[in-house]
């Protein structure tokens, strides 16, 4: 970089004393005055004795990085986020926009680094309110699912609004009570009929039950002989009086009688 001195940066210095082969992520750093937003992944080198030998850097463009995050679709007030191992935020978007404010700000109380401790990856629901980098994103509950990257040292995040996760099945809900609602309805309806229409059959049968009884204290009560036969000569009525007057049994008048019969 034109002889510019590194020395005391800190992806320098954070291999001068480390024995172990690995890569170190910086904090968020303008390497070009007016330039954008960078991180330097670095890696010591050592010489054939064992000896620190300088350090091998590369860059990354964190507008490139953010314009990946922003382009995600995670629902309303949903969030992507990749921080390094210190909690220090490197990007984080969603739905079409960044939240720039919290680049290069460290949040080592974050929730996640407590699950962190458990489990290289896993899901968990946040407490809003709970820490500083949860009142950070709005005090909004999500469930937060989070990752160690491979052979790097870095965390992706993704929070999803409670609300948003169950929209889909809130909407299923409603939609399932509306169709309990029509279908309770129609029921409600099919059993006020038939409840109408089996009044209106009781208030019928009792109506000819009144209409028979009156008829048969009147055929009973008559002072002459009635009978009647259908066009099979197969008796259909007859009254206490015309078995007087014939002397005829009780039996002999019952209702399908044959006049055959009646007559022998």
């Amino acid at each position: 970089d034109g002889g510019r001195d590194f020395a005391d940066s800190d992806f320098f210095r954070a291999h001068l004393d480390d024995t172990d082969d690995r890569v170190f992520i910086s904090a968020p750093l303008v390497m070009v005055p007016g330039g954008d937003t960078e991180v330097v992944l670095s890696r010591a080198i050592v010489g054939p004795d064992g000896r620190f030998g300088g350090v091998a850097a590369g860059t990354i463009d964190l507008h490139t990085l953010n314009r990946a995050y922003r382009g995600m679709s995670l629902g309303a007030d949903g969030f992507a986020s990749l921080w390094t191992m210190d909690g220090t935020v490197l990007v984080s978007g969603g739905n079409g926009s960044s939240r720039p404010e919290l680049v290069g700000q460290r949040f080592p109380n974050a929730g996640m680094f407590d699950h962190l401790t458990q489990a290289a990856r896993g899901t968990y629901w946040n407490t809003p309110g709970q820490t500083s980098s949860i009142r950070a994103i709005n005090g909004t509950k999500r469930l937060v699912s989070y990752a160690t990257v491979d052979g790097f040292p870095l965390i992706a995040s993704l929070g999803r609004t409670e609300t948003e996760i169950f929209r889909s099945a809130r909407a299923d809900a409603l939609i399932y009570w509306l169709i309990a609602l029509l279908v309770t309805g129609c029921i409600a309806v099919a059993i006020a009929y038939g409840a109408r229409r089996q009044r209106k059959l009781d208030e019928a049968a009792a109506s000819l039950e009144r209409t028979n009884a009156r008829f048969s204290l009147a055929l009973e009560n008559m002072p002459h002989g009635l009978c009647m036969y259908d066009s099979k000569q197969r008796l259909v009525i007859a009254n206490r009086r015309y078995a007087e007057i014939y002397r005829l049994p009780t039996d002999a008048i019952v209702p399908g009688t044959p006049l055959d019969r009646i007559l022998r």
